[in-house]
Order: C-alpha cells, then sequence, then structure tokens
C-alpha cells in the first residue's frame, strides 16, 4: 500500500511538471499545422491552375455560407485570413464565390490569428495563374491569437507562386 502511494506521488509530481510544457507544444504544433495547411492550400490552388490552365483563386473568407445562400463571402481586403479561406476555380464577384466553383474550403480555425501584408492583403483574392506563378506577392504570419511573443510561423509568396516558411515571433 505504500509503495502504491509513493508511485502515486511521484506521478503526480511527474505530470505537475510535464503539463505546461505540453500545453505549449501543442499550442506551436497547431501553430505549424495551420501554416502547413495554407501553404499546402496555396500550392494545390497552383497545381490546379497548371492543369486546368487557368487562374485559380484563393481568398480570405468574410463568412461562412448559411443555408439559404450556400456560397462563400470573401472579404474585399484580404488582410486578416483568421475566419478560414476558400480555394475557387473562379474570382470572387463582388466577393461573392459560388458554391459550385469551390475547390477547397479551409474555416473554424480557432484561436488563430493569421494576417497577410503586401499585395496579397490589398486584393480580393489571391490569384495563382495557369504557369503556376501567384498574380500577387506578400507574405502571411501564423500566431496564436491568445497570446504575444510566442513563436509563429511566417510565410514569404514569391512571384514564382512559391511558399517559404520560416519561424518568427509574434
Amino acid at each position: 500500500m505504500i509503495e502504491l502511494a509513493v508511485v502515486l506521488a511521484i506521478t503526480g509530481i511527474l505530470a505537475a511538471i510535464a503539463l505546461p510544457n505540453l500545453a505549449g507544444t501543442m499550442r506551436s504544433n497547431r501553430i505549424r499545422a495551420t501554416g502547413a495547411e495554407l501553404q499546402g492550400d496555396i500550392a494545390f490552388a497552383r497545381m490546379e491552375g497548371a492543369r486546368r490552365r487557368a487562374n485559380v483563386y484563393v481568398c480570405a473568407l468574410n463568412a461562412l455560407p448559411t443555408a439559404a445562400t450556400s456560397s462563400y463571402t470573401c472579404q474585399s481586403l484580404a488582410s486578416d485570413w483568421s475566419i478560414g479561406w476558400v480555394v475557387s476555380s473562379t474570382a470572387p464577384a463582388s466577393g461573392v464565390i459560388p458554391a459550385s466553383s469551390v475547390l477547397r474550403v479551409r474555416s473554424n480555425i480557432i484561436n488563430m490569428a493569421i494576417s497577410a501584408t503586401g499585395s496579397i492583403a490589398t486584393s480580393s483574392a489571391l490569384s495563382l495563374n495557369q504557369l503556376g506563378g501567384a498574380n500577387q506577392t506578400g507574405s502571411f504570419t501564423v500566431c496564436n491569437s491568445n497570446s504575444s511573443g510566442e513563436p509563429g510561423v511566417a510565410l514569404s509568396l514569391q512571384a514564382s507562386g512559391l511558399l517559404d516558411s520560416s519561424p518568427t515571433t509574434c
């Protein structure tokens, strides 16, 4: 009985030490995973543009569709990508993308702050052309929305359509 109590006490002490580190690791993994999702979806749009021999668009969501609308609304100036994004075969007309042209959607991005700069942030959609190039350039920063000064991910989009990923401080 005493041995069991000692084992439980040691287990409790080790758990108390490891728990704060585990939470930080989980936050860091979520940030990297969200950055990788955005990077993957832009690479997907780039490949689709080459495959279709037409422009493919990625835009920051303004709102998710309702049962009544069945279309996606994009931001007019795409500086905040925290709600999510949509990959589409058609350019947003007045900020609206019909569900029939949607190729991929990412939403429900919880506790993440995703911001864009450069010409990405000043257009309604990121356009990737049939040659794989990007018609806008700039960068994305992916951070935990509940804290500052922690590690984040910076994605830099080049005119070639390639994204470079690097660590940053939020």
